[in-house]
């Protein structure tokens, strides 16, 4: 079976990462302890220790359905709002946060929930591999805008001159994924 237009646009959108990840040299490198695997922005150190003990606090199920069917539920999204607002010196409701299972899905029910067929959505590059994918799962057109090579700032005049009537969303990174997380760390 031949594969849709946009099956093979996806496809093609992510080809490159695939090919890297099945390259046998790619292998060997991440056997070495001293590699940093940044090619799909993979952490590289392991998880802090209070992530892990509010982890294995709050996880274990109190009763049947704790890990299924969830939706936005009122306590969680009411804490996060608070926080929101302390942290961002903004104000911000329950009803304005969307709980989802991490970024990739929020951006994906985002894009759907925004996009209709041809919209356009910029996205900075170097992009996290993904994003093109998901602008086209979601119907959209990805319009790419590099970031400055040297400092991996955006380019404010490039963004602006992407901008046409069809122009939905513009995904911005911060920091930049993934040169943002290793220009942040060099000494």
């Amino acid at each position: 079976m031949k594969p849709t237009h946009r099956v093979g646009q996806i496809f093609n959108s992510v080809s490159h990462v695939i090919a890297a990840l099945s390259n046998p040299r790619y292998e060997r490198r991440m056997t070495d302890s001293e590699a940093c695997d940044f090619l799909v922005g993979n952490p590289q150190e392991m998880p802090l220790a209070g992530y892990v003990s509010a982890l294995q606090q709050h996880t274990p199920p109190q009763n049947k359905d704790w890990f299924g069917y969830k939706m936005n539920e009122e306590e969680p999204r009411r804490i996060l709002s608070e926080n929101l607002s302390i942290a961002r010196g903004a104000h911000f409701r329950p009803e304005d946060v969307f709980l989802t299972t991490g970024a990739f899905p929020g951006l994906a029910v985002s894009l759907y929930c925004l996009l209709e067929p041809g919209d356009e959505v910029i996205f900075i590059s170097p992009p996290w591999f993904f994003y093109e994918a998901l602008i086209l799962m979601a119907g959209g057109v990805p319009k790419r805008v590099k970031c400055d090579p040297i400092t991996f700032d955006l380019d404010l005049e490039a963004i602006e001159s992407a901008i046409t009537a069809r122009t939905k969303a513009i995904l911005i990174n911060s920091p930049n994924n993934p040169p943002g997380e290793y220009t942040q760390r060099r000494p």
